[in-house]
């Protein structure tokens, strides 16, 4: 499996699947739009996921944190140790000293308990007006 940065130049031609894949990881809080337009302002970063899972993860870097902002794919569950390791070279890599993932799947909140150190925080609730 491979996790790889997605270039601002290609935020004009994403692929469909990856299209796909950012509108569940947004949860119906973010739009595949709202996710470019992130990326291209400097405030997240878009990962493409291939190989034996496939899918998109949005990471952001705040202060020393590395915010996993949202994701989604196929196979991920049954990769997530793999998934996880690669997540802690890229906050590695960008200097960060803590990972920060927002949960609100049940799913999500068990492969975090089961796979990471990382300790539940507040969750995020978010109303329609």
């Amino acid at each position: 499996m491979k996790i790889e940065f997605l270039p601002l130049s290609q935020m004009s031609s994403l692929e469909e699947n990856d299209v796909k894949w950012l509108v569940i990881a947004g949860e119906k809080l973010v739009s595949p739009l709202e996710w470019v337009q992130k990326a291209l302002a400097g405030e997240c970063a878009i990962h493409r996921i291939s190989g034996e899972a496939e899918g998109i993860i949005v990471l952001a870097k705040i202060g020393d944190e590395l915010h996993v902002e949202g994701f989604a794919g196929k196979g991920l569950i049954k990769h997530f140790p793999e998934a996880y390791r690669q997540i802690r070279l890229i906050a590695a890599s960008c200097g960060a000293s803590k990972i920060v993932g927002w949960v609100h799947r049940k799913g999500i909140e068990k492969l975090y308990r089961t796979h990471t150190k990382g300790k539940p925080g507040p969750t995020l609730w978010s109303e329609e007006i």
